[in-house]
């Protein structure tokens, strides 16, 4: 049963948990804490799923992230170890172990004096290419985590749908400039209406991982401003004569994006709070930077000095 195991069908998520999921997502919102407190296995089960790290954070950017009290989930699937007692003692480890490990050591020698007459053979021009390269891979891990990391593009909808059953999903096909369109899933469904989102521009995230919801995979975010409760929600809109594919571009911040970016690095996590609305409603970066395209900036309706997301 759920209320005994982290999982719907096996030890690890599954289909089964992602289908779930999804169609008690609008119930668990809305229920009162009362129920919540009687069904709590329930939450606890969901309140697991919404917290691991493949989907935590892409929930909390399409607004679907319920908050639970920390007593209903508070373990999140994880048990706590009990501390090593200072009196235990490491297993004797057995002398056949001992023998065996010996053997390998002497062949590792052997083989390290074998590699190091190779490398004497080996020509002096092969040493000096992998300088280059290695310092390379250095600078880019000494790039500041900044707003020109993303692969923030102008992108154009070609259609819109909703998620099968559930309430707050759309699936759109945006043309970013590639050879087909990609399928963006966004939780939008109760804040725009469905022929608003069809036929416009937007402005997406290209290069997150890949992340699935439901069976349907999301290859990319449509950014769009929210007030503090999130009861409106307005879409950055990138200028007419802007062209799907176009690069948003931020003075003072160049450099080329990452091809995909490395969540354990959680690159949007830390410039996503710098991204906002300004008093004309006009996206920005740290206060100042606009979103910029080659018609100019992207801006949403009316949500001024609000968080984009």
């Amino acid at each position: 049963m759920i209320s005994t195991v982290v999982f719907a069908a096996n030890n690890h998520i599954s289909w089964a948990d992602l289908v779930l999921f999804g169609a008690l997502q609008s119930k668990i919102a809305s229920w009162s804490e009362s129920d919540r407190t009687h069904f709590v296995h329930l939450c606890r089960w969901f309140d697991n799923i919404q917290h691991l790290p493949q989907l935590e954070d892409w929930l909390r950017k399409v607004h679907l992230f319920v908050e639970l009290k920390r007593t209903i989930g508070k373990h999140h699937g994880k048990e706590e170890k009990p501390a090593a007692k200072a009196d235990d003692k490491p297993a004797a480890q057995p002398q056949g172990e001992k023998k065996q490990q010996a053997k390998p050591e002497a062949k590792a020698d052997d083989k390290k004096a074998a590699q190091g007459k190779k490398q004497q053979q080996q020509p002096q021009e092969k040493k000096e290419k992998a300088k280059p390269a290695a310092k390379a891979a250095a600078k880019a891990d000494d790039r500041p985590v900044d707003v020109s990391l993303l692969d923030l593009r102008v992108g154009h909808i070609i259609k819109c749908e909703r998620v099968p059953n559930t309430e707050k999903l759309y699936i759109s096909q945006i043309n970013v400039g590639e050879e087909k369109p990609r399928s963006v899933v966004s939780g939008l469904a109760l804040n725009i209406p469905i022929d608003e989102m069809q036929n416009r521009l937007v402005v997406v995230v290209c290069n997150l991982k890949p992340a699935k919801l439901g069976g349907v995979v999301s290859e990319g975010m449509v950014i769009a401003a929210s007030n503090d409760d999130h009861s409106k929600v307005e879409i950055l809109d990138p200028p007419a004569g802007a062209k799907a594919g176009e690069r948003i571009k931020f003075e003072g911040f160049t450099g080329e994006p990452e091809a995909e970016l490395n969540p354990k690095k959680k690159v949007l996590e830390t410039v996503k709070p710098d991204l906002s609305t300004n008093a004309e409603c006009i996206g920005v970066y740290k206060g100042a930077a606009q979103f910029m395209t080659t018609s100019g900036p992207c801006r949403v309706k009316s949500l001024s000095n609000c968080k984009l997301g």
